[in-house]
């Protein structure tokens, strides 16, 4: 599909998904509703309330000495609806700024979650995400030259890591309550990604796994800890291994921020990446 078709598409789930909105009920934010990349890659297995309006924004900034890589800027905006009986439904769009690879800048995805089990000390729920091609889709490398910055000078190429195929992500969450008094919970996630638009030497599949925990410090502040695993996305090269530190404050029963750091044992993005991240209900 072309990739105007492919943006009224998104625009059309957009509007949809404000409709819902505009119905929508006032609601407080929940502390232990984690939402993925506020701050870190962590979720847990409930949706958010029905009739309920969230809007997300992460901001992650990647730094990494490697020349063919370099530093990045990565933010997120993302809206949620709880539709009730355990579904909760968003709409995003990312954005990437870098030096070299800009694919998938301008994207829009959709994504689902919805709670296949309620337990009184755990749960789960299963995910889908759909990410359409409406963004950028080449890699930038203006520092491919082998021994740059001497004695040559840079020269900048374009390679086509992607079609305009869509890619889905399907995964499933499972949380756990360990104690009661202070609160802490244990999350784990797995999925798989579909990357058909994948070209070349890409991966056209990569599992991601995590394993995470998180304990109220204080009525309105979470610690959290998340290990996670990602394929490599090349056929070449070693699978990525990251360890995350967060903390999510609750400022208001609208308003929740969050700070992360995520530091790589092999990580094909970055050596580190430093993220915040805003919710608010309405």
């Amino acid at each position: 599909m072309h990739r105007t078709n492919w943006t009224q598409t998104a625009l059309v789930a957009l509007l949809l998904l404000l409709l819902a909105v505009t119905v929508s009920q006032a609601a407080g934010l929940e502390l232990q509703n984690l939402q993925e990349n506020c701050p870190l890659r962590m979720q847990d297995a409930t949706a958010i309330p029905a009739q309920v309006t969230v809007a997300d924004f992460v901001l992650e900034v990647g730094i990494d000495d490697s020349p063919t890589i370099g530093d990045w800027v990565k933010t997120r905006l993302q809206v949620d609806y709880g539709f009730g009986h355990g579904l909760q439904a968003s709409v995003g769009r990312r954005t990437v700024s870098s030096d070299t690879d800009e694919t998938g800048n301008g994207d829009i995805y959709l994504a689902a979650l919805q709670e296949v089990y309620k337990g009184p000390r755990d749960s789960a729920a299963v995910n889908l995400e759909v990410d359409l091609p409406t963004g950028q889709d080449y890699a930038r490398w203006d520092r491919s030259v082998p021994g740059y910055p001497n004695p040559v000078p840079p020269i900048a190429l374009k390679i086509d890591p992607r079609d305009q195929s869509v890619d889905f992500r399907l995964g499933a969450v499972y949380t756990r309550v360990l104690d009661d008094k202070p609160l802490t919970r244990l999350h784990a996630q797995a999925s798989y990604s579909f990357l058909d638009s994948a070209q070349g030497t890409r991966s056209r599949g990569r599992w991601f796994l995590s394993a995470g925990a998180d304990r109220q410090v204080t009525s309105d502040t979470l610690a959290m800890v998340n290990f996670l695993f990602e394929e490599k996305p090349w056929r070449w090269g070693d699978d990525s291994a990251i360890l995350q530190l967060g903390l999510r404050h609750q400022v208001n029963s609208r308003l929740l921020c969050g700070v992360g750091y995520s530091m790589a044992f092999g990580w094909e993005e970055a050596d580190y990446a430093a993220t915040v991240s805003a919710e608010y209900g309405f």
